[in-house]
């Protein structure tokens, strides 16, 4: 017998899987980024992307679809598994058969065909690997995705460090990556057969369609708007400037944002199936969602605003002086983790509420306004327009999805926390003309207790704010 964990619990664990590995990776990000250089950092992004951007387009939408039907009746398990397992394995290699073929006709976005290689393996494995975590989301048990987390950050830093150490090319690097993920994946195929059960391994497929691909499909059309959109601003620097060294301009920033992303996802995992359980309780799913909100937004700000203030002594201390010249587009994309955060929980209410669909019309207007606006920009801008395009994406996302879920978190209480924010920025930005002149820790230091001061004297977040909400046990 499976017993889920409280909320509290299951953030304890993912809290504690990142406390553990989160101050390596960053440190790993960093050294990797450097070591590789922009011209090979920027191809190995570059390949990434590309077979990203196929992988997703036919993900399905499944995993969002599993936890919404499992999270409520956890017997349908035995017919998910041999099912949607096959369907992400199916996808990752059919997704990279048609990249690369797809490729010949754009030579400009060909990689080396090992580096290909290994990209699509490490998009079939960690597709899988993401999709069997979904199964502990939906019986609540994150300590086994905490397990699989810890595995897949040991893996990538062992394996790549060897790769940094002796062969730091796109190439060699793309390869001990991916096989970091075929490790990660056996480990997390063990983790769900012994905690979930033993599942069937042959593959089924009748009801697929009917009951898993089909209910699955608005999931699928936002995954593919997202996966378009996060992934454009690479191939379009790419098809209009033909330079891997911007490319890694641009996608240091990115790092940045992708360690980011790891707070909100500790925070939402665990209520995404609460949510979708306690759904018609308005009040109840609304509270939680206000008070996450107030976290993660607070996080990002805390995070986000100082790195563009002092984006400069950032990139250099970061990224080192081969990425100077990045600087500015690293500050602007930093700031996306304030839409980006405020976008997990927003767009987590959108799709337990049955809203996806209405969510899709507007994705797919600000996915075509995306590539409108890297047209426009980067032929000006270079790096900066990609990065200036993105934020304006995210931005727009956030705000749409919001409107969409007013009932749960409504224009006053948004408003609240939206002016809070934006009154402690507007004071930080104006605090640290006096700070550049210091050195660049004591003005991050500064700078950031200025931020909690506000906030705190503001009410934005409090100690009660930051745990009431996952103390009780919702069942």
């Amino acid at each position: 017998m499976i017993f889920k964990q409280s909320i509290r619990q299951n953030i304890s664990w993912l809290v504690g899987a990142n406390v553990v590995t989160k101050p390596l990776w960053f440190v790993f990000l960093l050294l990797s980024t450097r070591v590789l250089g922009p011209a090979e950092f920027g191809t190995f992004m570059l390949a990434i992307s590309y077979v990203s951007v196929a992988v997703g387009i036919l993900e399905g939408g499944i995993d969002i679809h599993t936890v919404r039907v499992l999270s409520a009746d956890h017997d349908r398990y035995s017919f998910f598994f041999p099912r949607t397992v096959w369907l992400k394995v199916l996808s990752g290699l059919i997704a990279g058969v048609g990249a690369y073929f797809f490729s010949l006709a754009v030579p400009s976005l060909l990689p080396d065909i090992l580096l290909f290689l290994a990209v699509t393996i490490y998009a079939t494995s960690n597709a899988v690997t993401t999709h069997l975590r979904f199964f502990f989301r939906a019986f609540e048990v994150m300590k086994f995705e905490a397990w699989s987390i810890v595995a897949e950050k040991t893996s990538i830093i062992v394996l790549c460090g060897i790769a940094l150490i002796f062969f730091p090319s796109a190439t060699s690097f793309g390869l001990f990556f991916a096989a970091a993920y075929v490790v990660t994946l056996g480990i997390t195929v063990w983790l769900v057969v012994t905690h979930i059960g033993k599942p069937e391994w042959i593959p089924r497929w009748e009801g697929a369609f009917s009951e898993i691909i089909k209910p699955a499909i608005p999931f699928a059309t936002m995954n593919i708007f997202i996966v378009v959109y996060l992934r454009t601003g690479t191939i379009m620097l790419a098809v209009l400037t033909h330079s891997d060294q911007l490319i890694g301009y641009f996608n240091a920033g990115y790092r940045l944002v992708e360690a980011f992303v790891l707070f909100p996802s500790m925070v939402i995992a665990p209520l995404y199936p609460v949510f979708a359980r306690r759904v018609k309780d308005v009040e109840e799913v609304s509270r939680l969602a206000i008070d996450a909100l107030r976290v993660i937004v607070a996080v990002a700000v805390m995070i986000s605003v100082p790195i563009f203030i002092f984006h400069h002594q950032i990139t250099d201390l970061f990224f080192g002086a081969q990425y100077r010249d990045a600087a500015v587009s690293v500050g602007i994309l930093c700031l996306t983790m304030i839409p980006v955060g405020i976008n997990w929980v927003v767009g987590s209410l959108v799709a337990v509420t049955g809203r996806q669909p209405k969510a899709n019309i507007n994705l797919l207007f600000i996915t075509i306004g995306n590539v409108v606006l890297l047209t426009f920009l980067i032929p000006i801008l270079e790096v900066r327009g990609a990065a200036i395009a993105v934020l304006v994406t995210e931005c727009a996302v956030a705000f749409t999805n919001w409107i969409l879920v007013q009932d749960y978190i409504n224009v006053k209480i948004a408003g609240r926390i939206f002016v809070k924010v934006a009154f402690a920025s507007l004071l930080v930005y104006l605090i640290s003309g006096f700070l550049h002149a210091l050195p660049i820790s004591i003005a991050l230091f500064i700078t950031v207790m200025c931020l909690i001061i506000v906030f705190i004297s503001s009410k934005l977040v409090t100690v009660s704010d930051v745990t009431k909400a996952f103390q009780e046990r919702l069942v």
